[in-house]
Order: C-alpha cells, then structure tokens, then sequence
C-alpha cells in the first residue's frame, strides 16, 4: 500500500498535499517506497510530515491523514477558521480539520537522503517570513467522492440521498453562518460510512427541523479556498452568489460519468427553481423545496459504449 504521495494544490495557496497513513509511515520508516519518497522531497516538508505523522494524538484518533504545506498566506488560515467556524455552529456535512500550524524553515530541497529520525522540524536559522510555512492537518476521507465514486443504477437512491445531504447542508451553512462554499464542485464534496440513520438540519427562517436518512453515508465537504463567510442571507449579491453554488453542483451532477456509465437526467425543473430563486433573492431556507425534486427525479446511468476497435480489413 502506498503511505505517501503528494500533489500541487491550489493556485492561491500555493504548496504541496501529502496523503499519509501515518502508523503505517511510523513504523516502515526504512522501507525502499518511503525512502524513495524522501530522497525526492524537500527535506523541510519531511520534517514536517514526519513529526506529524508520529504525534501521538493524531495517530490515536486519525490513521489516514492529509498534510497540505505551503508558504504562509491568508488562504490557509481562513480555510482553517472557517472548517472551526462551521464545527463550532454543529452544521453537518463540513470537514473537521485537526489542526493548523505555522513553523519556519531554510532547509534546501536536494537528492541526499536522510534518515527520518535524524531530521529537526522548523530548523531555520533566521525566522524570516520567508521562510515561514503553514500546515494543515485534516483526516484523510477514502470511501470516495461524487466523482469517483463508479456509480450503477442500483446506486441511484444512494445518490438522491446524498446530493439532499449536500443542499441542506450548503443551505443550513449560509443561513446559520453566512457561509458561501464557491467552488463546490463534485471533488470537493466527499461522502464516508456512518453508523447514523439519520442527519438532523436545521433552519430558523421558516423551515424548521428536517431529518433525512443517510443509507449508511454521510457528505464531507472541504476545500475552502474560495468561500466566504459572515455573509447577508438578505443581500441580492451574497444570495446570488449561494444559489450560483447550488447552480453549480447541479450542472456538474448533470455531467456525471464513470469508467463506464454517463448519467441521464432531466434537470430543468430544477434548475428554473434554482434560477428563480436567485432572481427573486429567496432565502436559503428554499432548498428545502429541493428535497422533494430530487426524490421525484429520475435518473438513469446508461453503459457507454465500447469504442470501434480497428480492424485493417474493413475498408473504412
């Protein structure tokens, strides 16, 4: 099994995210996979996984991690503040993020390997912001996103189920804490088992109480690198800019597709109730309405067809 890999991520935070699980990196540190990691990655982000990686408090709680590193900015810290902000208001479907760290750093990036144990965190001779870098820790969700996820026809009341789970819960977040996701994308929408039959949302606007099954999965949803919070539910901008949110995530449902199915659904009515909220600057409390819709749609994946393979004696 793979212990660590990294990726570039966003273009405004700029750095690196690393994938660990973290018992499995603590007790193969000799491995040839984890060596080979560490021969061809900034020996200052080494450090930094590798102290991570063997805190105890996370490891007891958190097996499988991710680590985004990057310079320090605004981005990161307000992508922490606002998982807190969304924790602290108990609305569900929101990434809890472990913690979020500062340290500095000159260690040069190079190809000499080191051993683990021998490398110091956050040894930089000169505490320049330069060489300050902010970490995110958060737990790593592996069951799958929407569009990873290889979607069937016999997945579809899972799907309705959890595309409910993400408009109540983006609905439930502007309304208690003004908070506009703006990228909300399927990648960014993560669902993992639970053992909950149910999830309670909450609207104070008129809508009330409203409990929704889960089918044994709930909706993570992280990545707020473009969000916004302490938003006016009332303000014709910030209302537009929620329901464009909603807009979004029902276009890219539209375009669903997996390894060998493409989804077939007729959204119009759906989307005509999402424009007409926007125009009229309905509060949030409306997605309500979209409970029912999506129950009522019909949805059908539909096998993509093989590609022709060549054939040198067909005359084409």
């Amino acid at each position: 099994m793979q212990c660590l890999h990294k990726k570039q991520f966003s273009k405004y935070g700029g750095g690196e995210k690393y994938y660990i699980d973290c018992t499995t990196y603590a007790q193969n540190s000799d491995s040839i996979e984890i060596q080979d990691f560490i021969r061809y990655t900034k020996k200052s982000d080494i450090a930094v996984l590798t102290a991570v990686a063997n805190d105890e408090t996370i490891k007891k709680k958190n097996r499988h991690i991710v680590v985004k590193i990057g310079p320090t900015n605004r981005v990161t810290k307000e992508e922490f503040y606002f998982g807190k902000r969304l924790s602290e208001t108990k609305i569900p479907g929101f990434i809890k993020y472990i913690c979020l760290f500062s340290c500095y750093d000159d260690t040069k990036a190079g190809s000499t390997y080191i051993e683990p144990n021998k490398i110091k965190i956050c040894s930089a001779s000169a505490k320049t912001e330069k060489n300050r870098k902010d970490v995110l820790v958060m737990p790593l969700i592996q069951e799958g996103s929407f569009d990873n996820y290889q979607w069937t026809n016999e997945d579809i009341p899972l799907l309705k189920c959890l595309m409910i789970q993400s408009v109540l819960s983006l609905g439930s977040a502007f309304e208690t804490a003004g908070f506009i996701h703006g990228d909300s994308h399927l990648g960014n929408i993560l669902f993992k088992k639970t053992k909950s039959e149910t999830i309670t949302y909450s609207f104070h606007g008129g809508g009330g109480d409203i409990k929704v099954p889960t089918l044994g999965y709930k909706i993570v949803i992280m990545d707020f690198e473009n969000s916004r919070i302490d938003c006016r539910v009332n303000d014709p901008i910030e209302s537009k800019l929620f329901w464009r949110d909603i807009e979004l995530f029902f276009s890219r449902i539209n375009s669903l597709t997996t390894d060998t199915y493409y989804i077939q659904w007729k959204k119009g009515d759906i989307m005509n109730f999402i424009e007409t909220m926007s125009d009229q600057t309905m509060p949030p409390d409306n997605v309500l309405h979209l409970v029912n819709m999506i129950s009522d749609s019909e949805f059908v994946f539909t096998r993509i067809p093989p590609k022709p393979k060549y054939n040198p004696d067909v005359d084409w």
